[in-house]
């Protein structure tokens, strides 16, 4: 399935099964959200799990033209997230840059999350500028 993104994005979603809670899964910078399947199968018990590709990863390219930017991936998870929304927030579970990106979502949308769990997001202060 795709959904719409910024910049004529077209973020590729991927269901990996399961039921539950509907749960987000975000990959970091160069993988792809097929990477989660194996970990999605001991979480199908559960959870109904999903993953995406962020732009210019898998299935979803980036936009000519495009430089890389954080707002752009934070697009495509929020995107990906509002695409399988639930009423109390999803779980939103991402590493390194997938969980920067999540993190990004959940601040530009507090409803969109019921819970966030990340491992080693990209978390910079504030004083520190970024691209």
């Amino acid at each position: 399935m795709k959904v719409a993104s910024t910049n004529g994005v077209k973020v590729e979603m991927y269901d990996l099964g399961g039921s539950g809670p509907n749960m987000l899964l975000s990959h970091a910078n160069g993988f792809h959200g097929l990477c989660w399947k194996p970990v999605a199968e001991h979480l199908i018990k559960h959870f109904h799990c999903h993953s995406f590709d962020h732009r210019g990863h898998g299935d979803t390219p980036a936009p000519k033209d495009w430089t890389v930017a954080w707002a752009g991936y934070a697009a495509d998870a929020s995107a990906a997230a509002k695409s399988i929304a639930e009423p109390k927030g999803i779980i939103g579970v991402g590493h390194s840059m997938g969980g920067a990106t999540l993190l990004m979502a959940a601040i530009k949308d507090p409803t969109l999350f019921r819970g966030l769990l990340l491992y080693e997001p990209i978390v910079k202060p504030d004083d520190v500028r970024m691209p």
